[in-house]
């Protein structure tokens, strides 16, 4: 039943991370590997006011991201894998046309990638976790 919830949780964030187009031209001043290791820090420390309001998300993740929904996700994240015991270097790729950045979170019970996705104006467009193992 657990990992039925979490994979659940997981299915609902990986959505997130399937893009819809952006407006606006590119931000190229910013430093995405620091924005991720930020928002993934941010996360991992409930700072969900932060996340709404400090971040430039595209059109749909803008929609998406709310404060009751950050929590709730934690909440039921933590439930399922243990309170983080430590977290990898952050690292950054290039795939399908976004840059991921992202890092390898150990948990008590289980070790996640955690992914934060930018599209070609440097915005925000997805959040995801996936298994590290």
């Amino acid at each position: 039943m657990k990992k039925k919830i979490l994979l659940i949780v997981l299915a609902v964030l990986i959505s997130l991370a399937f893009f819809a187009c952006s407006s606006s031209g590119a931000n190229t001043n910013v430093n995405i590997k620091e924005v991720g290791q930020n928002y993934i820090n941010d996360f991992l420390n409930n700072n969900f006011d932060n996340m709404v309001s400090g971040y430039n998300y595209d059109s749909a993740m803008k929609k998406a991201i709310t404060k009751d929904f950050l929590k709730q996700t934690y909440d039921t994240v933590i439930a399922q894998t243990g309170k983080v015991v430590s977290q990898g270097e952050i690292q950054q790729k290039t795939q399908s046309g976004y840059e991921f950045v992202y890092k390898v979170v150990t948990f008590e019970n289980v070790k996640l990638t955690v992914n934060v996705a930018f599209d070609k104006n440097n915005k925000i467009a997805g959040f995801s976790f996936q298994s590290a193992e």
